[in-house]
């Protein structure tokens, strides 16, 4: 709750956050009933009611006539809401919290089945049968559960009427649907809840269906040829009823968690129905973890692409137990040591042992009773030949690290940076802008009479410099090893100009081209912009990523070799 205060206080807040929290938690898992998704509908554990539904005391006509009851009818106004209403959207939701849920939603109304008014994507006219289809979910329930044995003129009379009195029923008497001008809808505050003693087993998804009209299963083929359908086919259609386990005989809201939690568990490995339940696939490991109680998972990312105050945030909230999942990238593999991480979970095989006992070595490392490695082999070779052997990261001799110093590519880079430093530092000395925040366009730059960059090109030229014997340290012992400081000196000057004509030329073509441009046009917007990326990029990462200077190198100053 606080994490969504702090993300939207106008609407999470202090006194009625927790309750529009609560309705858009119950709105997501029971705004439609998904067909194979688990949830706790498919799950069994949640039936969802109507608030006046129970008030329906009527039958339509020929209804009786059918050999179909007070309670048939019922079954179907319920089925109705439950795959038609919910099914389609029929609800509505604030448009203020349409971007919390978590999955896209979008409201739709339902009009009266006489309306004259085309439908569209938004508002759709109650399902009759129009122009002899009989696809329609509702009316192949009808046909099938009247057993109708053809769909002729008067079947259809008969189903029209049927589907319209429960138009009627919805919206008037019963007034499970609300009108918003002659479009209705479902509110989601009329939606009851509450747990299953009884259900049936939909021989199309093997999930449990809280009502079936009949007996029978909603998902039916899309075209049913009435006229021929046999006793078999017909018998494929029925849902089998199940009872299910009184989860409410077994309260724990006295008990202390871990006794509470180990009664649980044992009424659930002893209990008959609960083990028939589970030899059909029909009570899952899922129910096990609702029944025990659930955990509530906040997860954050914990990665170089967040601000170092974000990230000791996140580290302290963790502490804290106010997030209980860090999604982190490789930056945590050295250097972070948050404490109190339980497990580590990793979607890949590290490239190296040494990576993985790094990643490993995060968990555990604050006197937890327990930590747990768990890693995800994917079907690549690598990952495929340590999930054949495990003990791979721990079996594997780990060479020692070394620097190769005979790169000269390598060892020239470092000169570069030695020189470049030496020149922010203590030629330019101080400047209006922060070393950190310095530009290209303050280098290569040509508004003064002499940019920065020709400065540091004369001044490599000079015969000799205070650096030189620095330079000369430097390279001893490397492939460089012997190279006069001038020769050193030409080398970063030439690679500096390479860089330099670069910079310039792609600047320069983009002044020409928004000079001859036409001024408030998307073309010259882009130019802009592009111009303005040019010139703003960081001096140090533009370098760095041309290769002249060692990119671990730091305006401040060279480690020496």
């Amino acid at each position: 709750m606080q994490y969504n205060h702090y993300l939207k206080p106008e609407i999470f807040t202090e006194n009625g956050g927790p309750l529009k929290l609560a309705e858009m938690l119950l709105f997501r898992e029971f705004m439609r009933r998904p067909k194979r998704t688990n949830s706790l509908e498919t799950q069994g554990l949640v039936q969802v009611g109507y608030q006046g539904l129970e008030k329906a005391h009527s039958i339509p006509a020929n209804w009786q006539d059918k050999g179909l009851t007070l309670d048939d009818w019922r079954d179907f106004l319920k089925v109705t809401l439950d795959f038609y209403v919910r099914e389609s959207n029929y609800t509505q939701l604030d448009e203020d919290l349409k971007n919390w849920i978590g999955s896209r939603f979008s409201s739709k109304f339902v009009r009266n089945p006489d309306s004259k008014e085309p439908d569209d994507n938004q508002v759709k006219r109650w399902p009759q049968i129009r122009h002899g289809n009989v696809t329609q979910r509702l009316v192949k329930l009808l046909i099938l559960g009247a057993k109708f044995s053809s769909v002729n003129t008067v079947t259809i009379d008969i189903v029209n009427a049927w589907l319209k009195e429960a138009w009627l029923q919805l919206t008037g008497s019963l007034a499970v649907l609300k009108s918003d001008g002659n479009r209705f809808y479902l509110p989601k505050e009329h939606l009851t809840f509450s747990l299953v003693q009884k259900a049936y087993i939909c021989p199309v998804t093997n999930k449990l269906l809280a009502t079936a009209f009949r007996g029978l299963t909603p998902y039916l083929p899309m075209h049913i040829q009435f006229e021929r359908l046999t006793s078999t086919q017909y018998d494929a259609f029925i849902a089998q009823a199940v009872t299910l386990p009184e989860i409410w005989q077994h309260d724990r809201s006295q008990d202390d968690y871990v006794d509470g939690l180990i009664k649980v568990r044992d009424w659930l490995g002893q209990d008959p129905l609960v083990a028939q339940l589970r030899s059909q696939n029909l009570w899952t490991d899922i129910n096990d973890r609702v029944v025990e109680g659930g955990f509530y998972y906040r997860t954050a990312e914990h990665s170089a692409q967040q601000s170092s105050e974000r990230l000791q945030s996140y580290e302290r909230m963790f502490k804290n137990g106010q997030l209980n999942v860090l999604n982190c990238s490789t930056t945590m593999e050295m250097g972070v040591d948050i404490g109190g991480i339980s497990a580590v979970v990793m979607n890949n095989v590290p490239p190296h042992p040494a990576n993985y006992l790094q990643r490993a070595g995060r968990a555990g490392r604050s006197k937890e009773s327990r930590a747990i490695s768990y890693t995800l082999c994917k079907g690549n070779p690598h990952d495929r030949q340590v999930f054949a052997n495990p003990l791979w990261p721990f079996e594997t001799v780990i060479p020692a690290p070394m620097v190769a110093m005979n790169s000269e590519r390598l060892v020239q880079r470092h000169v570069n940076s030695l020189l470049l430093s030496d020149y922010l530092c203590h030629v330019i000395g101080e400047t209006e802008k922060e070393r950190t925040s310095l530009n290209s366009q303050w280098f290569f730059g040509e508004e003064l009479e002499q940019s920065v960059c020709n400065r540091f090109k004369a001044w490599l030229e000079r015969p000799t410099l205070s650096i030189d014997a620095a330079l000369v340290r430097l390279v001893k012992g490397t492939v460089l090893h012997g190279v006069a400081a001038e020769k050193l000196r030409d080398k970063t000057c030439d690679a500096i100009t390479a860089l330099q004509k670069r910079w310039l030329g792609i600047y320069r073509d983009l002044v020409k081209q928004e000079s001859e441009s036409q001024p408030n046009t998307p073309y010259r917007k882009r130019l802009e912009l592009e111009k303005k990326r040019h010139c703003g990029e960081y001096l140090l990462r533009d370098l760095a990523g041309q290769n002249l200077p060692a990119w671990i190198w730091l305006p401040n100053g060279c480690c020496h070799f």
